[in-house]
């Protein structure tokens, strides 16, 4: 994903990913090519570091355990709390909670939502960022289930 050019350009790069994809880093690395007229990191740059990581990670924790689905972001929510003049740490994390609730919600719904918040540190400690993540979760279906439907 390091490679992949939306994050390659933002200066967007994944440091650490958990064996079983319950836990992420992410740092946004200042440079001139995500510095806006202000000097600090562009607004867009933070956001991309945030916007695919939840749901990669509920994507991957699942089929690990051989659950298929569709995983997207369905909405986010910024919010910018002071100029980001430094490189920026994200810490993304999953409970074993978090991936029941899914799971139960998936076999009763077939589909599933939640919400996950994010902080964008600067390398002060302070919080440049707040990002809240709704994340969309549904059951792959069979292609004869899906076309018996009609």
């Amino acid at each position: 994903m390091n490679l992949y050019p939306p994050p390659l350009f933002n200066r967007v790069r994944i440091r650490k990913v958990s064996h079983d994809f319950m836990e992420v880093d992410v740092r946004v690395y200042k440079s001139l090519l995500n510095r806006n007229l202000n000097r600090s990191i562009f607004g867009g740059s933070i956001f991309s570091a945030a916007d695919p990581i939840h749901s990669m990670m509920y994507w991957k924790a699942l089929r690990k355990r051989n659950v298929k689905c569709i995983v997207w972001l369905k909405s986010a929510y910024i919010r910018y709390r002071k100029p980001a003049r430094t490189s920026l740490d994200y810490h993304f994390h999953l409970s074993e909670e978090d991936l029941q609730k899914a799971i139960s919600g998936l076999r009763q719904d077939g589909r599933y939502e939640i919400e996950h918040y994010v902080n964008a540190i600067d390398q002060t400690g302070d919080v440049c960022a707040e990002v809240r993540a709704c994340v969309h979760i549904r059951i792959v279906q069979k292609e004869e289930e899906s076309l018996g439907a009609f």
